[in-house]
């Protein structure tokens, strides 16, 4: 019904909020009881790209990939979410890191294992009729550039690791200071796309305000017990059982 949807939507937007509040509370702690030092503007711009790629892609897969998946292959598809991890983590691979062609061999595998969520999960649903399948890969690839931070190395030969590296290394002085920002950016890029993924999806908007109460109200379930009445259909599970002669 409307209210368990609106009500599972509100409950969906604050699950993720609940984090990003103690990032913001704990971030300006540090940042008015504390020194920090701030950043520049080119370290706080990748920060924010990174982070707003993470936050579309989240809600991209929330609000649109996820209902039309069942729970199985929801699942299964939270398999392939770490694909820009595994290009960088590949691409920051230095000359002094031992057995080099092993783990770059074993990255080799690891992005290609990840690229199945773009090509073979979308082939799969559209085949089903899902028609919203080709924001799968966009979502998994959104979602997969929020952990960049992890895997890249200032000692890679190639120039753009090795500056994202270097960014790395100033945001452990700097990092109080940026997500002050960008935690309440993130709430509110993720609160307009979920109004604005809602409504490309075709569904209402109102309600969401004007039935937030009921959401959360008691709701009343018509429970109907209906039983066959034809004599050659009923199968017992356990030996012995016999048939209700209940009629409804």
């Amino acid at each position: 019904s409307t209210e368990e949807r609106v009500a599972w939507t509100w409950c969906l937007f604050f699950a993720f909020l609940v984090p990003e509040i103690g990032t913001l509370v704990r971030s300006g702690r540090i940042c008015i009881f504390k020194s920090c030092r701030k950043s520049s503007f080119s370290d706080f711009l990748v920060v924010w790209v990174f982070e707003s790629m993470h936050i579309i892609g989240l809600a991209l897969l929330v609000f649109v990939v996820l209902p039309e998946l069942d729970v199985v292959k929801g699942a299964m598809l939270t398999n392939c979410m770490a694909f820009v991890p595994a290009v960088f983590g590949m691409l920051s691979r230095h000359q002094k890191e031992s057995r080099r062609y092993l783990k770059t061999l074993m990255d080799l595998i690891a992005i290609g294992c990840q690229a199945t969520g773009f090509f073979i999960w979308p082939m799969v649903e559209i085949n089903n009729g899902n028609t919203s399948a080709w924001t799968i890969p966009i979502s998994i690839f959104l979602i997969s550039a929020g952990w960049w931070e992890n895997y890249v190395d200032r000692r890679s030969p190639l120039t753009p690791m090795r500056s994202l590296g270097k960014i790395k290394d100033r945001l452990k002085k700097t990092r109080y200071f940026v997500y002050s920002f960008i935690s309440m950016w993130k709430m509110v890029l993720f609160f307009s796309c979920m109004l604005l993924f809602l409504h490309l999806n075709g569904s209402p908007i109102g309600p969401l305000f004007s039935r937030f109460r009921d959401g959360f109200g008691s709701h009343k379930y018509n429970v109907t017990r209906v039983l066959d009445q034809s004599p050659n259909s009923f199968i017992p599970d356990i030996a012995g059982l016999e048939k209700l002669e209940e009629k409804i």
